[in-house]
């Protein structure tokens, strides 16, 4: 027999009668949660009056391999902001993937992270009976199979995926971590079911029985729980917002349920060495629904050698949403800092934190001071009356330091995607190559192609074969991006070493292509002794010849030169002070590729 539900205060009559009806099956939790969509995210609660905004969100339906319907969504940050990874949620027994969680994920969305989760099957808005797990290692495979595809989106594809589990969620986590090692980066674990405390778990002769009604009843609500929202809320305020969470199952256990539930965890107690991934483990040292001495059990024993476990004084089952603000916004802040450590976008010289009382970077929200206790102080803890928003992507926080790290990562990201606009706005060209080969390769003394006697003042010109010249296009791009390109500024004389005579060469050569009426190519020394000034606009090369002028060594003068106009400035005659004859501008070009 079902309990009758508790009515939910501060909503008019009509929610109320909706919130009433029978949700055994998952077109009733549908019709409810869309009725209540709204009234949720108005909650007097820190996840949602301070949830960072133009965060991303979809909502879909797959459908698995036992043909239900599974409940995704996901947040993504804001447009602009690279994805550093994907982390994929799996929510708890009492729990639905569209009430705090809403809040938790855009938190972590805006650090830089698509965030994935699904309501397990029997629970929130997916196909199922409410609240019945016919067998642990289904809801294990649906997980494994879903985010299977999940991993495959384009956002995240190729970055590194997360798995993050909280009480039954975390067990459920660990079980798919164990059965697919490689698909998983590292685990993230909150108040993981790894043992169910001894205040919750049936005596034993107790459990014997359900083990045999379970065969007979599977479905019968019959096991009594006490109040999860007392033992795992810690805040009153928070607490009373629980019931608002509408399709969670709130209702007597499922004897078969409870029995999965046992064989899970017992089964998770034997397996712990063998979980070997990164692993980080947040736990209330004062929770009453999962043991916290099981997860300092699982730390310890574990095999992983990337391992991090964190326990908060006083804190209950649900440290992520029925803590005082401070304490959510730092496990918040712990989860996403520990992502930031194992993603490849990570910055590793965060030398700019700001100073403790400062929020120079960041807009106050809150009022009221910020301030050290002294250091008689019982904890030596901080006070926070304070919280930081980034002014990049909204996320909060409650020190100031951590604001200072975080915007850190921000501004190295947008260095990165300035200079690669810049490149990709030189670049971006496509007659920018001609059929020349350009290398940064050591250049012999005389020349570059030695077999063709290019540069070389002392031989007679051979033609290159074909093959020196391969016509591989180097940059993709349109050629009406060529407006784009500003003229280079004018550049004073430009000196470099010259061959003592000319070179002719046949009538049949080619000549370099002409791109936007610039020539490219490799400008080469020969054996000369002497130099020549040569005048030349509109160029791009490189400035450590100027140190040539006027000397009377053999140094190799190799270096690249893009931009020498055509009909400018490189008409030499033999006294190098004007021109000999047509093209000879061009003869001189050639001589040095």
């Amino acid at each position: 027999m079902a309990l009758k539900k508790t009515k939910i205060e501060g909503i008019s009559e009509a929610l109320n009668e909706i919130a009433s009806q029978n949700m055994d099956h998952a077109p009733a939790r549908r019709r409810v949660r869309s009725a209540f969509v709204n009234v949720q995210q108005q909650l007097d609660h820190v996840l949602f009056k301070m949830a960072p905004a133009d965060i991303r969100l979809e909502e879909w339906y797959e459908t698995n391999s036992k043909g239900q319907q599974i409940f995704c969504k996901s947040w993504l940050p804001k447009p602009g902001v690279r994805i550093k990874g994907g982390l994929c949620f799996s929510h708890g027994y009492g729990d639905t993937c569209t009430f705090f969680f809403e809040g938790i994920a855009k938190h972590i969305a805006a650090a830089g992270y698509a965030v994935y989760a699904i309501d397990h099957p029997g629970f929130g808005l997916s196909d199922g009976l409410h609240g019945y797990i016919p067998e642990f290692d289904g809801i294990v495979d649906n997980v494994n199979e879903q985010y299977l595809k999940i991993k495959g989106r384009p956002e995240v594809r190729g970055l590194p995926h997360f798995i993050f589990g909280q009480s039954m969620g975390g067990a459920i986590a660990l079980k798919a971590l164990l059965k697919e090692p490689r698909e998983w980066d590292g685990i993230v674990l909150v108040a993981p079911m790894c043992k169910i405390a001894e205040d919750m778990t049936p005596p034993v002769p107790l459990q014997k029985v359900l083990i045999f009604l379970s065969n007979i009843m599977p479905q019968a609500k019959i096991v009594p729980t006490k109040d999860l929202a007392e033992l795992a809320i810690r805040e009153f305020k928070k607490r009373k917002m629980a019931p608002y969470n509408v399709i969670s199952y709130s209702d007597k256990t499922r004897v078969r349920t409870a029995v999965e539930l046992l064989h899970a965890t017992k089964y998770i107690e034997s397996q712990v060495e063998k979980v070997a991934s990164p692993m980080l483990i947040l736990h209330g040292a004062a929770d009453k629904v999962t043991d916290p001495r099981v997860s300092q059990y699982l730390y310890d024993k574990s095999s992983s050698s990337d391992k991090t476990l964190k326990l908060y004084e006083g804190g209950y089952h649900c440290i992520l949403e029925g803590e005082p603000d401070d304490r959510i916004l730092t496990v918040l802040s712990d989860i996403i800092s520990w992502l930031d450590s194992r993603s490849p976008e990570r910055n590793p010289l965060d030398l700019n934190n700001l100073p403790e009382d400062s929020c120079r970077d960041g807009k106050q929200v809150l009022e009221g001071g910020y301030r050290k206790k002294k250091s008689g102080s019982k904890d030596g803890k901080e006070d926070c009356g304070k919280v930081y928003e980034c002014r990049f992507c909204s996320l909060k926080f409650c020190k100031s330091q951590a604001l200072g790290g975080h915007m850190n990562r921000h501004r190295q990201e947008r260095e990165t995607e300035t200079l690669n606009r810049a490149r990709q706005l030189v670049f971006n060209n496509d007659n920018l190559i001609p059929p020349h080969h350009l290398s940064c390769q050591t250049i012999p003394h005389g020349g570059y192609h030695q077999s063709t006697n290019i540069g070389d003042p002392t031989l007679s010109y051979r033609p290159p074969p074909p093959s020196l010249y391969p016509t591989t296009r180097l940059f993709s791009g349109n050629s009406t991006t060529n407006s784009l390109l500003p003229p280079p500024p004018s550049q004073p004389p430009y000196m470099y070493a010259s061959p003592p005579r000319m070179v002719s060469f046949s009538s049949h050569h080619q000549y370099p292509s002409q791109t936007n009426d610039y020539y490219l190519g490799h400008v080469l020394s020969g054996s000369s002794t002497h130099s020549t000034s040569t005048t030349m606009n509109n160029f791009m090369g490189s400035s450590a010849l100027a140190s040539d002028h006027g000397s009377n060594n053999n140094n190799n003068n190799n270096y690249t030169c893009i931009g020498a106009p055509i009909g400018h400035g490189l008409g030499l005659g033999n006294n190098g002070s004007g021109s000999t004859g047509k093209h000879q501008h061009l003869d001189r070009f050639q001589d040095g590729f």
